[in-house]
């Protein structure tokens, strides 16, 4: 009898849903973004099943291109009509945001049959339909036929879905295109890696090998962000996906701060902030402990917070030694302004402010990419600087040495000039004590 119930439900459901928004696909040399035509439940108690959600009245079309739920334990539905139009078996649903931890796929048959495809961040990449970061689903609509799709997801860090539709060929080319724009950006992280780590063993200067480090842990939250870590690194582990959200950008925090202090020298110039920075390195600390015991949720809100303050802070700080005409700090400035430019785009759009897109979406990446640029930069003319000092301080050193070596110079000759005026005056008077003698005799 339930049996039954469940297929009348399912069946009135399937036909209910027609009366949903129709996407309609009809160019497959296209790719086209279908968020805003979706229909959307948040499941705040995470109670609903399958069944309940069929026959739920509460779905809601997006507000936004791009919908954002922030950091949420709510369980996310989305619901999909679409209608293919081109001369293509079957089409290609891609969800391009790699940091959701589960995300199941349903495909709701007119024969009231259900297919699942379970995906996300818990799910190996070898275990997935395609072997890529993002979440890509085969969608069996043959032409001129409508498939009706449900997806519900949920995640311990941000949500948000900028789902794309398109045909296979289309989509797996497009996600070659992002994988050589971020092989080029991973190029421009190890380039700047090797040329400090060179210059560190070089000169062996610490703030080198601070820097090393900063640059390592900046690349490494970018390639967690967009899932190149889990795909490259750790395709089958299901747990450090989480976890390198939380490390990665944390200790991209810890080796920022550690740089500023050490690169324009906070302790010395501005004890009071140092003191603050101290207290925002502590507060990272504790971040990664919570992480660590798993508290995903608490420690990725906390991470966006102090990112924000810590990222303000230093501004504040580069910006103050800048106005004591610390001349290294003027660099810093302008590479941290940027940087700084590129957390404040990448906050706000998270937060839901700003809107979901390509320069929201690689604002980070083109920031990062170009501080730690700017920043060797910096190093070297820190580096010029002190070479210059260096040669002021050997060239005054020379020149206090070549009037040291001046006045022994006249002292000697005075010294000669008066020794020889009194051997002289000594032989004079000899001769005069002699010519007496002799005369005395006579």
């Amino acid at each position: 009898m339930k049996f039954v119930y469940f297929y009348l439900l399912l069946s009135l459901t399937f036909e209910a849903s027609y009366s949903q928004k129709l996407i309609v696909f009809k160019d497959k040399s296209k790719i086209i973004s279908i968020s805003n035509k979706a229909l959307i439940l948040d499941d705040k108690l995470n109670n609903l099943q399958i069944k309940d959600v069929l026959e739920s009245k509460l779905f809601k079309e997006s507000q936004q291109n791009v919908p954002n739920f922030q950091i949420t334990k709510s369980s996310i539905w989305v619901k999909l009509k679409i209608l293919n139009k081109t001369d293509l078996d079957h089409l290609t649903l891609e969800l391009p945001y790699p940091t959701i931890d589960s995300i199941t796929f349903i495909n709701v048959l007119p024969n009231n049959n259900l297919i699942f495809d379970y995906t996300g961040e818990y799910i190996p990449i070898s275990n997935r339909s395609f072997h890529h970061q993002n979440y890509i689903f085969n969608l069996n609509i043959k032409r001129n036929q409508i498939g009706f799709f449900l997806l519900k997801i949920k995640a311990s860090e941000q949500i948000q879905l900028p789902l794309l539709l398109g045909s296979e060929r289309e989509i797996l080319e497009s996600n070659n295109m992002l994988d050589l724009i971020f092989g080029i950006y991973t190029g421009i992280i190890f380039v700047m890696f090797f040329y400090n780590i060179f210059v560190y063993f070089s000169i062996k200067d610490n703030t080198y090998l601070i820097y090393v480090l900063y640059i390592l842990s900046v690349g490494f939250t970018q390639g967690s962000l967009q899932g190149y870590t889990f795909r490259y690194l750790y395709p089958t582990s299901v747990y450090l996906p989480n976890l390198m959200l939380v490390i990665a950008p944390v200790f991209s925090g810890i080796f920022a701060i550690l740089f500023v202090k050490k690169f324009i020298l906070t302790q010395q110039h501005t004890p009071i902030l140092n003191k603050i920075l101290n207290f925002v390195l502590g507060f990272y600390i504790l971040i990664l402990t919570i992480g660590l015991f798993g508290f995903y949720h608490i420690s990725a809100e906390l991470v966006q917070i102090n990112a924000g303050i810590a990222s303000l802070l230093v501004l504040i700080t580069s910006y103050t030694i800048y106005k004591m005409h610390y001349k290294p700090a003027l660099f810093f400035l302008v590479a941290w302004s940027i940087f700084l430019t590129s957390v404040i785009v990448f906050v706000l759009r998270n937060f839901n402010i700003l809107p979901y897109n390509s320069y929201t979406y690689y604002a980070l990446q083109i920031g990062s990419a170009l501080e730690v640029i700017l920043l060797s930069f910096a190093l070297a003319d820190k580096i010029n600087i002190y070479k210059k000092e260096k040669e002021i301080s050997q060239a005054v050193t020379l020149s206090a040495l070549e009037e040291n070596d001046r006045i022994i110079r006249e002292q000697n000759s005075t010294l000669e000039r008066k020794v020889k005026e009194r051997t002289n005056e000594l032989v004079s008077t000899n001769k005069n004590l002699s010519k007496t003698l002799t005369d005395l005799k006579f």
